[in-house]
């Protein structure tokens, strides 16, 4: 994963092999081509999330909680992550559409509560959520503290998800 997302998608699988510390007939044997070998490493990452998001609302009081630890889950596994929103290939294996669509119904389960307990505003869909969660996960260059930076940003997120008597719609 680390080699991916340093040298890019193109990166000569022979070096991924390296870097893996397996030779490039292992690697072969595992994943046929390329795509086999990105999309591995897409649903890699995708069960991370849901997995994440899983964890975040089962210790979660509120809505709003389980959506904070979500978010902060990313910032701290940010390195473990290769998706399509970050540069990563497209979602293309049945297995990747189904963990996708199991990570937005696990969003719009967490966004449901958060209305139910008046900790989340309506109108919140889970595509926001993934964005949010994106934007703070993915460092930008030449940021240093990049930490501290994603986390100010999710308090700013965090406090625009709260419901609002002040006539503001979400665009």
């Amino acid at each position: 994963m680390v080699v991916v997302a340093r040298d890019g998608l193109q990166v000569p699988l022979a070096t991924v092999a390296a870097e893996a510390g397996v030779g490039i007939g292992t690697l072969y044997r595992h994943f046929p081509n390329r795509a086999a070998l990105l999309d591995g490493l897409v649903v890699q990452s995708l069960r991370l999330v849901v997995d994440e998001l899983r964890e975040a609302a089962a210790q979660a009081v509120t809505g709003i909680d389980a959506v904070r630890g979500y978010l902060l889950r990313m910032i701290d596994r940010r390195d473990e992550l290769l998706l399509p929103l970050r540069g990563g290939p497209a979602v293309i294996s049945d297995e990747a559409i189904g963990l996708r669509d199991e990570l937005r119904q696990t969003i719009e389960a967490m966004l449901a509560r958060g209305g139910a307990d008046g900790t989340i505003r309506a109108g919140v869909r889970a595509l926001d959520l993934i964005l949010m969660a994106t934007m703070v996960a993915q460092p930008l260059p030449g940021v240093t503290d990049w930490d501290r930076h994603a986390r100010r940003a999710a308090g700013i997120y965090l406090a625009g998800l709260a419901p609002h008597d002040d006539g503001l719609a979400l665009l």
